[in-house]
């Protein structure tokens, strides 16, 4: 049940983003926009980097009627359903600032409720389902994708923009009727005496060491999402059709790849399988910039090359959310896991820029290619770093470092 708890609650949060971070892009490029704002266009996921700054607030505040959970999960998603009606009234031919400040603005609140979302993660699944409730969380990830990207593309290319924002505002409402579904997890034994707090996560040496190996491999996931839908559009793929290739492939890798990982990860110790990890994002990426730089690809390759992006992508989240999983201490669920996630997202904003200036300049080849070495690096620097860490109230080992 807290499985499909997780599923639930992470694609009510993300069917608003992934409208403005993952479909308007794709509209925007149609209309004419150039690669550069597309980039800064990206920067709408910025709210997820910081949200660490607003996390302890989360884990503390709450109304008691509704509990710490729910009162957080539910004011977001009104919020959401706010600037979508908003967004309602603006035509992306003519008003890409006001839908970017609109992309901004519904990050924030996607960002908020994910850090409630990840509080109960944290706070209801024991050690061994750490790994399953990642690859949940990637369910409710390809769902929001599914419908708010990809299927809002499908609406938009055949009913309209409006049509899109309705459906859209109807989606959320539906979920919001879920709510109440949401149990409470218990509180954790010492929370009654714990104030979240950031600074005491930061205090930890893990926490420094953890976010060096793994920065790099954000920074390429920023590169390659940036360019990955404007590429279609450019080899002359429509609109629907995108949508629908995005769409399978997200949902594909989490439900075929991201439980083979799950069981993986049962028997592989966490360093290997991050190791392992930035190794097989290093080779996607790398055979990705190769097609490219050998010239303009057919349709049929670049959807090859999407469907490889996925899988590659869809390693890298189950094995770093369940990292980041294992370090977070329960007493301060919300704040510990969002602050890795968020700081892990950090890495992508400079890649999302980045990968729009160097592919405008010098084509998509080389985009790719800066993202394939900045995989390597991590790569490397998870060799160069101890990863063997213990859990400082437990005792519990973490991570085998053995090589």
């Amino acid at each position: 049940m807290v499985l499909a708890v997780l599923a639930v609650l992470t694609a009510a949060q993300y069917l608003a983003l992934f409208f403005f971070y993952g479909a308007v892009p794709a509209i925007l490029r149609q209309s004419g926009a150039s690669l550069e704002l597309l980039g800064f266009f990206g920067l709408a996921y910025g709210a997820f980097a910081l949200s660490f700054l607003w996390a302890p607030y989360v884990d503390r505040l709450q109304l008691p009627r509704l509990g710490r959970r729910r009162t957080w999960i539910l004011a977001m998603q009104c919020l959401a359903l706010a600037f979508v009606a908003f967004a309602l009234w603006l035509d992306p031919a003519e008003d890409a600032p006001a839908l970017l400040a609109v992309a901004f603005a519904v990050s924030f609140a996607a960002a908020t409720q994910r850090i409630a979302t990840l509080g109960y993660a944290v706070e209801s699944l024991p050690p061994q389902r750490r790994a399953w409730g990642s690859t949940a969380i990637g369910w409710g990830g390809a769902i929001g994708l599914l419908i708010g990207g990809s299927a809002m593309l499908v609406v938009v290319e055949r009913f309209g923009w409006s049509t899109a924002c309705l459906l859209l505002i109807a989606a959320i409402a539906a979920l919001l009727l879920l709510l109440p579904l949401l149990r409470e997890p218990p509180p954790a034994s010492a929370e009654g005496n714990a104030r979240p707090s950031l600074a005491e996560l930061l205090r930890r040496p893990e926490t420094r060491r953890i976010l060096a190996v793994a920065l790099p491999l954000s920074f390429a996931k920023g590169v390659s999402f940036t360019l990955m839908q404007p590429r279609l559009v450019d080899l002359g793929v429509g609109l629907s059709d995108i949508a629908l290739v995005v769409g399978l492939a997200n949902v594909a890798g989490f439900m075929v790849i991201g439980p083979a990982v799950s069981l993986a990860l049962k028997t592989v110790a966490l360093a290997t399988a991050f190791r392992w990890m930035a190794g097989s994002s290093t080779a996607a990426l790398s055979l990705i910039a190769l097609i490219e730089l050998a010239g303009p690809p057919s349709v049929a390759l670049a959807v090859c090359s999407v469907v490889l992006l996925f899988a590659a992508f869809t390693v890298m989240q189950v094995v770093v959310t369940t990292l980041f999983m294992t370090l977070s201490d329960r007493s301060q669920g919300g704040t510990d896991l969002t602050t890795f996630l968020a700081l892990f997202a950090r890495g992508a904003l400079p890649g999302t820029v980045a990968g729009g200036f160097v592919a405008g300049a010098f084509g998509y080849g080389a985009g790719f290619a800066v993202g394939a070495l900045s995989c390597f690096g991590g790569l490397a620097v998870s060799r160069l770093l101890p990863l063997a860490l213990q859990a400082q109230r437990s005792g519990e080992l973490l991570i085998d470092a053995r090589r």
